[in-house]
């Protein structure tokens, strides 16, 4: 056999595209020839490009063996174990090739497609730009460096690369679908007609890209077009049924329409499509999160993280679920390797602003808002941060982008309720109270929109059937025929009231005592009283039912359970432990007959006071304030359950109106600390001072000195307040403010 030519007649079929021809002479050659470093080459691209990554890693291998030199060698191979994961490897041997020859376009790129693959995108942009300086006019590379500016979040840069890669070759799929997926990311009202008609375009010219038909979904899906969004995805996943992303998307679509159960079914299907995959635990971990199981999300971001430790997401996500259970040292560390991986990271700065917000470190809060903005410049999370921390004190610029913010037609709904929320507490802190308060009004419809989407909307006649049930089961007879079931624990301490009656200062001020641990808002008593059936065996029941049918030695096992939570999570020298949970007011009959040692207290306020701070906050997990007649029946209840309690007196308790605290803190501090039984501390009068987490809509007012600002604020907003006045008086609950 003539080697020369056999090659070039290798190299010519080859050229021409007869590839199995060409795969044939190699193959017939390498028997005869087997350390022909042509053949080797040749056959080693031609079967890496058929997908055969192993056999081409395995040639590409031999041809070094034989020529150790060789940067064309070092260059296949670091590729072809690049797609094999074998990242160590594929950098030594790529890093090799361009020392040996700097001038081969195509093992920068490899070096860049390296690094993307393991996140290091300032190292791919350094490569993807090093590879066009040798080659100008490649598309791929132009293609790649807009991945990975993308990757960046450095919008505009990345829609100049992709619109370069598009002017050397007008329909390149890859190029269209990314610059789609730029102007879709860039959330700019003012690009979403091109973005529509460049996605558009990529399905035209690929049509079984998949890819193509999810960034169309996205970009529908941004506009609110949820069942044509719904079709793309669905066209993505039968154009390549292996493939996650489209269940993925698909689950995403559902589980921000509320529909929780429907979006866990799409990503166990991509979970069971890739079962390692990081990105799919870290969209079911989301799902956790927004139903508010965040040891589940926890859980499920841990293994994301296990899969892939440099997932950026899954360190992001696992410290927003440790922020919600207040573990916010763990929290931190999360996010701060989430911005070691991608010091790019807007959303993890904003997260970082919240968790300093909550420790009351305020000025390195707004530190990071500005960091994330430096990043992102339209981000609304670090906005609301800097508006909240900052009030009165926003800077004109700050407040005016945030002014702008509202018009963005392609922010959700709970998204523009929260900036709303914010500016209404920017003009309040300045005296524009009428401008506060259509702020406010427009924040309430929108975040009730919000809720109704998710399939959360409110409906008062549950939670009034539940007042109804404890009214008729809590009578003295039935506490008297238990008297003694309970665990008289001491160290209990029940701050109880309605949302924003003053318990959050309450709580710091007690907090501030040497024996005083501040537990926050605990949702123990209530999942306790939830488990009661299975507690008693018999799970068909309801809670009052089970309450019924408890008797000692299960009254006992619920007891310990609230007891066990403390034992766990608060200080060895903790003598009284508070539990700020407000709507525990509507389970004193429960907390006298499971744990009749503890100390319950009070707190009241004007309710016209308390209706404009609960209207003017953007709550989480309560609903009922985004609607006045919601609110007044609220408050309906409210009386209600109080005035049973009064009648029935389970449990001695101390009243304290908030008015009073404000009016002679250091009486009514002391009063609080005689009734735990504790030594009087002065620190109690320095509670703005004491260095301790704080998570309620509360966390800047207990870090200030007392003040009277709040009292009486309703008299700024009594024509707002004229629909709750109506459905009070309807509903016959008594505003006077001593009542």
């Amino acid at each position: 056999m003539d080697t020369d030519e056999t090659l070039d007649k290798a190299v010519a079929l080859r050229v021409k595209g007869c590839i199995r021809e060409a795969e044939i002479l190699y193959r017939e050659l390498l028997r005869e020839r087997p350390e022909t470093l042509a053949a080797l080459e040749g056959l080693g691209v031609i079967v890496f490009q058929q997908g055969k990554v192993d056999e081409a890693a395995s040639l590409f291998a031999r041809g070094l063996a034989i020529r150790p030199d060789s940067p064309r060698f070092h260059a296949y191979l670091g590729e072809a174990l690049r797609l094999l994961k074998r990242f160590d490897q594929a950098l030594h041997h790529l890093r090799r090739g361009v020392t040996l020859d700097p001038t081969m376009p195509h093992a920068w790129n490899g070096l860049g497609l390296l690094a993307s693959d393991q996140g290091r995108f300032a190292a791919a942009e350094v490569a993807y730009r090093e590879a066009i300086r040798l080659q100008p006019n490649s598309t791929v590379y132009y293609n790649n460096l807009g991945n990975a500016l993308l990757a960046r979040r450095r919008w505009s840069e990345a829609a100049e690369a992709l619109r370069t890669a598009l002017r050397l070759d007008p329909d390149n799929p890859a190029a269209l679908t990314n610059l789609g997926h730029v102007l879709y990311a860039m959330g700019d009202p003012g690009v979403l007609v091109e973005a529509e008609s460049i996605c558009r375009r990529a399905v035209a010219v690929a049509p079984s890209l998949p890819q193509a038909s999810e960034n169309l979904g996205n970009l529908l899906r941004l506009q609110g077009r949820f069942d044509d969004a719904m079709a793309c995805y669905e066209s993505a996943l039968k154009q390549d049924p292996r493939r996650s992303m489209p269940l993925l998307l698909m689950g995403r679509l559902l589980q921000e329409r509320g529909d929780f159960d429907g979006a866990a079914r799409f990503y166990e299907d991509a979970r069971r499509l890739e079962p390692t995959s990081a990105r799919c635990h870290v969209n079911y971990a989301s799902l956790w999160a927004d139903r508010g199981n965040f040891e589940e999300a926890a859980r499920y971001y841990r293994a994301a993280r296990g899969f892939d430790p440099g997932n950026v997401m899954a360190q992001h996500g696992l410290g927003l679920a440790l922020l919600e259970q207040g573990r916010l040292d763990e929290a931190e560390a999360c996010f701060r390797e989430a911005l070691r991986l991608d010091p790019n990271l807007a959303a993890t700065w904003a997260g970082l602003a919240r968790l300093q917000a909550e420790r009351g470190e305020f000025d390195r809060s707004c530190e990071s808002a500005r960091s994330a903005l430096a990043i992102e410049p339209k981000l609304p999370d670090a906005y609301c941060r800097l508006a909240t921390n900052l009030k009165g004190r926003l800077p004109e610029a700050e407040f005016q982008v945030m002014e702008g913010l509202l018009d963005q037609k392609t922010l959700s709904d709970d998204t523009r309720a929260s900036l709303h929320f914010c500016l209404a507490a920017v003009f309040d802190a300045r005296g524009l109270y009428s401008r506060a308060a259509a702020l406010v009004e427009t924040a309430n419809v929108l975040k009730a929109s919000a809720r109704a989407a998710r399939g959360q909307s409110y409906y008062p006649d549950p939670h009034s059937r539940f007042i109804d049930g404890m009214i008729a089961t809590f009578t003295p007879d039935f506490l008297a025929r238990r008297s003694d079931w309970g665990e008289p624990d001491p160290r209990p301490v029940f701050v109880v009231g309605l949302p924003r009656s003053g318990t959050t200062l309450v709580e710091q001020v007690l907090a501030s005592h040497s024996q005083v641990y501040g537990a926050g808002e605990l949702p123990e008593a209530r999942r306790i009283f939830g488990s009661l059936p299975e507690l008693v065996g018999q799970p068909s029941l309801d809670p009052f039912e089970a309450l019924n049918a408890l008797d000692p030695v299960s009254a006992q096992t619920a007891a310990r359970r609230y007891l066990d939570h403390l034992n766990g999570s608060v200080p060895l020298t903790a003598a009284r432990v508070v539990d700020k949970m407000p709507d525990n007011l509507e389970l004193l009959g429960l907390i006298a007959l499971l744990w009749p040692g503890a100390r319950v207290i009070v707190c009241g306020r004007d309710l016209r006071d308390i209706a404009v701070s609960c209207r003017q906050t953007d709550f989480v997990s309560i609903g009922w304030t985004n609607n006045w007649e919601h609110l007044a029946r609220r408050f309906a209840d409210h009386q209600r359950i109080l005035q049973h309690w009064k009648r029935t007196r389970p449990l001695e308790w101390l009243d304290v109106r908030y008015e009073d605290l404000v009016v002679d803190l250091e009486a009514q501090a002391r009063r609080l600390v005689d009734y735990l039984g504790l030594d009087w501390e002065p620190a109690c009068l320095e509670f703005h001072a004491t260095r301790r987490v704080v998570r309620t809509a509360s966390m800047q007012q207990v870090r200030q000195p007392i003040h009277r600002h709040s009292v009486g604020r309703f008299r700024n907003y009594e024509s707002m307040l004229a629909p709750l006045f109506q459905a009070l008086k309807r509903l016959g609950v008594d505003v006077d403010p001593v009542g």
